[in-house]
């Protein structure tokens, strides 16, 4: 298993962290989520992988939306070294009740190799 650190997303600025090549950082989905939330999803930029580790019964929905899940781990991994500071990034949203159009900007991380 590749080392890890744990970073914790906020809703009001983007979190720092460094990704060593070969390490791994979970992301702290529990923390920042916003009262209602029901789902989440997860972008990043094409030199970060993200992995949702989830129980075989959690599945995302038809628009790429995860269930927010207390034994669910969203692990980051970067895949080439860095370019400049901050280049690669991940950005997580969540989603309000079923039924609700409603979206909230969760975190951002901005991670240097």
């Amino acid at each position: 298993m590749a080392p890890r650190h744990v970073v914790t997303m906020s809703t009001s600025q983007a979190a720092r962290g460094v990704c060593v090549l070969g390490t791994e950082v979970v992301l702290d989905t529990r923390r920042s989520t916003p009262r209602g939330a029901a789902s989440f999803d997860v972008h990043a930029t094409p030199a970060v992988t993200v992995h949702v580790i989830h129980s075989p019964t959690t599945k995302p929905t038809t628009d790429s939306r995860w269930p927010l899940d207390p034994d669910m781990e969203v692990v980051v991994t970067i895949d080439v070294t860095s370019r400049t500071v901050d280049d690669n990034q991940v950005r997580r949203c969540s989603c309000a009740q079923t039924g609700e159009n409603k979206r909230n900007f969760l975190g951002n991380l901005r991670i240097s190799e």
